[in-house]
């Protein structure tokens, strides 16, 4: 490429105008360094083209592909569905290069009067680990380390015993950071709908919260929680390396605790930003690519907000999860296990990750402190939701205390304001970054430890990356919701991202490495022996239905057969072909299907049958 010259702004509007009535709106130079590295990925490639499946690296997606199309750097051929560059793509690239910016331009953003925002601290502030039993097999000897050990059964059972003769919880011999474990009366039954799981024994203190079952549901044998008191005092490593060894001292059995799996199921992570406090009409800029459309949340606008929120503001930072519930057994489930939510058909990339939507749309609680907002809710209770609140207000009503150390080293003062960006990911989420990278790439999603280093990458797909670590913006994920600029395009989704939200953006959690870009495929599970099972719940029904059950000896064959019947009748009325219904659902589905042995069009005549209906004055030719 030749030599970088800096064009003048006569030169920029003239430049740009060629490009009027474009859909596409300009690109910065942070775009084109990337487009010059699928450029040259192209130029080497034989025709120049590229097809699906994009490569990885340089990061291409038919998003990117179509906006340089835009630009005439490639073009879109129909005949084998290949994107080809341009044989003249270098001056095009320099054309656009000179023309371009080298950032996004920001003019509109409103004055802070506060005082620039910075982070004050960052860390994970609720963690959820569960407990896993080793899968069960035929031998009786491994099947009883599935079991609660005896010896832990028998001291929890009296300590419950004494716990409820005594109506209060009572202290245990376990301590974890020299505070002891208490043992409350009651375990956590299921929920009033029967969801939920159950747990025979809790124990808990200031800094966890065990949960026991006596037999494990599928592999779930247990769970702890570690406070948000324990992590910001110990953090995360200290917090789990403690735990660990409690439990090891509980189950007393070595061969027992070594056959535990220990796998995060939740996780909640925060940044404080002092001098940054959102007011209600900011919920304009705010965009969001919540993928859990039908679970509404009202919106500000709505009529019946007051009858529709649910419960105080307080009340969803502290009960969502409810500590005396518990979560369905989905957000425990893996994808081996029977109950983990199982998906008929794969999103496409795009839609998988889901369009931006502004917030006022999509739905969000607002909660106010006399005039001021106290805090906002964003899909409260999906997988993936978040929250930002007034920190120093809610320490306050809360009387953490001790939290005011932490925001004083992080250079806080009670003259700024303090709001809190929190976001919680719980295992359906987990499950399917893990589904996009695979299982053993994904192997820290499962790994309470592993996750530790990879805090950065959590934050990155809620919030966006950082524009100096976001080298393909093109195809990058954006972050689940982000904070904006508005700008006079249409499409808000290119509206810039407000300087504010690219402090936040920037929080460190640790980690010496640079935040990796994720995203999220739901698993496909198709499991034939569940199939067959609901096939037989379902004729049982219809033997019901039908009145076959006043009938006796009545088997599952006759059943069978009387549905066979009935359903070639419907195929026979309504015109359709069993094959091929079959065939596409195959289809439909991703597979491959045996090709026809014949064609629509009739058969080729032999030159007998040519012969007979020639006309006579053509015969002897």
């Amino acid at each position: 490429m030749r030599a970088t010259r800096v064009a003048s702004p006569d030169q920029k509007v003239s430049l740009l105008m060629a490009f009027r009535g474009m859909a596409a709106a300009a690109p910065t130079r942070r775009h084109l360094r990337h487009w010059q590295r699928v450029c040259l990925y192209l130029d080497s490639q034989p025709f120049r083209s590229v097809r699906f499946p994009f490569p990885a690296d340089p990061p291409v997606s038919s998003r990117l592909l179509r906006r340089m199309q835009s630009f005439k750097l490639v073009r879109h051929c129909h005949t084998d569905c290949t994107y080809r560059l341009a044989v003249r793509w270098r001056s095009i690239f320099q054309r656009l290069w000179d023309g371009a910016d080298e950032e996004e331009a920001v003019a509109d953003a409103s004055p802070n009067l506060l005082g620039d925002p910075f982070i004050v601290d960052a860390n994970v502030d609720t963690m959820y680990v569960s407990l896993l039993a080793p899968e069960s097999e035929e031998d009786e000897a491994l099947d009883k380390l599935r079991l609660l050990p005896a010896h832990l059964n028998d001291v929890c059972g009296r300590l419950k015993d004494q716990a409820q003769a005594e109506d209060k919880a009572v202290e245990t011999p376990w301590h974890l950071f020299d505070t002891s474990l208490m043992m409350y009366k009651a375990g956590i039954g299921t929920k009033g709908d029967g969801k939920g799981v159950s747990w025979s024994y809790l124990l808990r203190n200031a800094y966890v919260m065990l949960r026991f079952r006596k037999t494990p549901l599928g592999q779930l044998l247990g769970s702890f929680r570690l406070s948000a008191e324990c992590l910001w005092t110990y953090g995360p490593q200290v917090a789990l390396d403690g735990v660990r060894q409690l439990l090891r001292q509980m189950w007393n059995d070595d061969e027992a605790f070594y056959g535990l799996t220990f796998r995060l199921s939740q996780l909640h992570l925060c940044v404080d930003v002092a001098n940054f406090a959102p007011s209600p009409a900011d919920l304009d800029r705010v965009l969001t690519r919540s993928r859990v459309k039908g679970i509404h949340v009202p919106s500000v606008s709505d009529e019946s907000a007051e009858f529709a929120v649910m419960g105080t503001f307080d009340d969803y930072l502290s009960g969502q999860p409810d500590e005396w519930n518990d979560l369905d057994p989905a957000f425990f489930a893996d994808d081996g296990d029977p109950d983990a939510f199982v998906a008929d058909i794969d999103d496409d990339e795009e839609a998988d990750e889901g369009d931006e939507t502004p917030a006022d749309e999509e739905g969000a609680a607002v909660y106010l402190f006399g005039p001021r907002a106290s805090g906002f809710a964003f899909s409260p209770g999906a997988p993936l939701s978040a929250a930002w609140y007034n920190k120093e207000l809610e320490e306050r009503l809360s009387g953490k205390s001790w939290m005011r150390v932490v925001r004083q080293a992080g250079g806080w003062t009670p003259d700024m304001p303090l709001f809190r960006v929190e976001l919680r990911f719980m295992r359906p989420v987990m499950r399917e970054m893990q589904t996009y990278l695979g299982k053993e790439a994904g192997a820290w999603l499962d790994d309470p430890w592993q996750a530790i280093g990879h805090y950065g990458d959590f934050w990155g797909y809620g919030v966006g990356l950082p524009p100096e670590h976001d080298h393909a913006p093109d195809v990058t994920h954006r972050g689940w919701m982000r904070l904006t600029v508005p700008s006079g395009d249409s499409n808000r989704s290119r509206w810039p991202t407000d300087p504010a939200w690219e402090v936040i953006q920037r929080a460190d959690f640790g980690s010496y490495a640079p935040p990796m870009p994720l995203l999220r495929k739901k698993a496909v599970v198709h499991n034939p022996e569940a199939i067959d099972a609901e096939i037989y719940g379902l004729l049982k029904l219809r033997s019901v239905i039908h009145g076959h059950h006043q009938k006796m000896g009545i088997d599952l064959l006759h059943e069978a057969l009387d549905f066979l019947e009935a359903m070639a009748d419907v195929d026979e009325r309504k015109g359709r072909d069993y094959e091929e219904e079959v065939r596409e659902k195959a289809r439909s589905l991703g597979r491959g299907v045996p090709m026809r042995p014949s064609g629509v069009l009739p058969a080729k005549s032999t030159s007998s049958s040519a012969a007979t209906i020639l006309p006579d004055s053509l015969r002897d030719r």
